[in-house]
């Protein structure tokens, strides 16, 4: 493999010092998740019609396709630039970002739900908060997004409809997407910089 060069130890740099939702190009993405997380505090629509068909698609089998996807998206290039040694760095920060990120959620949904009994979902469910979707949705929204930069509105306009969608689909909550968004976030500042991408931002030119 040959040695990387000045400009890509730059542009590496420069992902890692811009990696924060509160900078671009996450910063302009991030306004429209928020949006889907604002838009979840919206009336629900009623009974069974086109809009809630929608939400639940998008909770499900997109929901699962997006992250799947999205991984794929983020180890197939490490292993083409740098082989298996590349794909195995790669694979290990995806997968630890996305384990740690289930793990808090799922840490939180059993003090909440099982110990303390409170936080529950709309159906009375005790896996209420966080939302799980809206966490792995932004996690994997902000890896993609240090992949592929140009295309940051698109991954979090994403994150923010599968908010959306688990309010509207009756999954939980408006403060319980805000709680995964949190969740999130969280996982992503405690240990995004412990596990740094091998690979380096996707160009305008590729």
């Amino acid at each position: 493999m040959p040695p990387a060069t000045s400009s890509d130890t730059k542009s590496l740099a420069s992902s890692r010092l811009a990696g924060t939702l509160f900078q671009p190009p996450h910063f302009p993405g991030g306004l429209l998740l928020l949006g889907g997380i604002a838009a979840s505090y919206l009336p629900r629509s009623d009974g069974h019609g086109t809009i809630r068909i929608g939400a639940d698609y998008l909770g499900g089998i997109l929901n699962t396709l997006f992250l799947i996807l999205g991984a794929i998206a983020l180890l197939v290039p490490a292993y083409q630039s740098q082989g298996k040694a590349g794909l195995g760095k790669e694979f290990l920060r995806v997968a630890a970002l996305m384990l740690a990120e289930t793990i808090f959620v799922h840490l939180l949904k059993v003090i909440t739900g099982l110990w303390l009994k409170i936080l529950s979902r709309p159906s009375g469910g005790w896996q209420g908060f966080p939302s799980g979707h809206t966490s792995a949705a932004l996690v994997m929204s902000y890896l993609l997004t240090c992949r592929y930069p140009r295309l940051a509105i698109v991954w979090y306009a994403f994150a923010g409809l599968i908010a959306w969608s688990r309010v509207e689909s009756g999954a939980h909550f408006p403060y319980q997407v805000v709680g995964g968004a949190i969740v999130g976030i969280f996982t992503l500042f405690l240990l995004e910089r412990r596990f740094p991408s091998t690979i380096s931002p996707q160009k305008l030119s590729e």
